[in-house]
């Protein structure tokens, strides 16, 4: 009996602090006011990421359009109006971007009707001034909330253009309020609570703890982050071969064209010399170069299905692209809930970024090696026209010589 008692005793002192706490928390919630959840802190950092991210893409396009603002206008347009547009593509909370000179003229926008205009800040808006890089939390009817952030295109201390990117805005979470308890609740949750201790000490033969939970960071959202990097770096470097093979057909080509050309001095040199002479090797002359420029005329044309293999296979790089991009965002939902792989995640985002950067690059390099087949094109016409000339007067020649055409 004694026994018992003891037990009931013990059961009384180690489960009334279950029933104060009990008493103490409906008294709580009966206080005025709302709580609010601690969900600042981790808004904040969403809205910094955000606007950090911001800032990585301002400051590689302006990085990266120094050559092509110096540059003629056609040049600078095209080139300009691929990476803005590529910005917008590959980011999907981009909602502009803009690159204006010095004077405020709109070179490059992703909104093509707003190119040529002069840009105007947007309402609320402070100018960059002499400031490198700016970000702004702004609001207009059309957008909505969003920041807007601003980097200057810097030729050493000269500033030669500005770049303004646009992105939607971090959404924030409602204060939640904490639920009222009536009166009536608070009691009955203490006599349960009375009732309940007692129930305990009274059946219970021994009281055993709880088993502590044991907290297990789920690490398969990183090794789905690692795979995508793995992934795109494996996009990158089928674009770098993809690039160098193109190279070296180019460099096929240009050495081919010097040969035509060689060749073509070579035929000037002779009908210089021939004078009255028969000009049967002339004709033949002729038809071996007539030869030679449907061979480079072949090649061209091989060339120019290769780059549109090329250009789909890009095209194709960019969806899968864009489908990584969407499970990595889906990751980083994930990853926010997680203290313990947040640092790793951040890790690989950035180098995902240093990747999509590479590809932009190789875009520009890849419509450079494009303005450069269209100049050998140009000069292949010039070589055209010179051998129409040739045969003109190889025709005079003949006429002279009395021989029939």
């Amino acid at each position: 009996m004694s026994g018992e008692r003891n037990v009931m005793v013990g059961n009384l002192m180690r489960y009334g602090g279950l029933m104060v706490g009990v008493f103490l928390l409906a008294f709580l919630m009966t206080g005025k006011g709302s709580v609010k959840a601690p969900e600042s802190n981790q808004y904040e950092s969403m809205v910094q990421e955000r606007q950090q991210r911001g800032k990585a893409i301002a400051g590689y396009i302006s990085k990266y359009a120094i050559d092509p603002m110096l540059a003629g206008a056609d040049e600078r347009d095209m080139v300009l109006g691929a990476m803005v547009s590529a910005a917008k593509a590959k980011n999907k909370d981009v909602l502009y971007a803009t690159i204006t000179t010095k004077k405020g003229l709109i070179v490059a926008d992703t909104d093509k009707g707003a190119i040529g205009k002069t840009h105007s800040l947007p309402e609320g808006a402070k100018p960059l001034g002499v400031k490198t890089e700016l970000a702004q939390t702004l609001k207009s009817a059309k957008l909505g909330n969003y920041y807007d952030v601003a980097a200057g295109i810097m030729l050493g201390e000269t500033k030669i253009g500005e770049v303004h990117v646009g992105l939607k805005a971090v959404e924030e979470p409602p204060p939640a309020a904490a639920p009222s308890v009536s009166k009536k609740w608070i009691l009955i949750a203490l006599v349960l609570g009375v009732v309940g201790v007692f129930a305990i000490s009274m059946f219970s033969h021994g009281a055993t703890a709880p088993a502590s939970g044991v907290s297990v960071v789920n690490t398969s959202t990183i090794e789905e982050l690692k795979g995508e990097e793995e992934t795109l770096m494996k996009r990158v470097a089928d674009a770098k071969r993809d690039e160098e093979s193109r190279r070296e057909k180019l460099e096929a080509l240009k050495r081919e064209l010097g040969d035509i050309t060689t060749q073509v001095q070579a035929r000037q040199n002779e009908l210089a010399q021939m004078g009255t002479i028969n000009t049967t090797g002339v004709g033949e002359g002729l038809d071996a170069l007539r030869g030679e420029a449907k061979n480079l005329e072949k090649r061209i044309e091989d060339l120019r299905s290769t780059e549109k293999v090329l250009t789909s296979s890009v095209q194709s790089k960019k969806q899968e692209q864009t489908g990584l991009e969407q499970k990595l965002q889906q990751a980083q939902t994930d990853a926010q809930t997680q203290t313990a792989a947040k640092q790793e995640y951040s890790e690989v985002s950035q180098r995902i970024d240093t990747k999509k950067r590479e590809e932009l690059s190789l875009t520009m390099r890849i419509v450079s090696k494009r303005r450069e087949e269209i100049a050998i094109s140009q000069r292949l016409e010039a070589k055209r026209k010179e051998e129409i000339e040739l045969m003109r007067k190889a025709e005079e020649l003949k006429k002279r010589s009395g021989q029939p055409r």
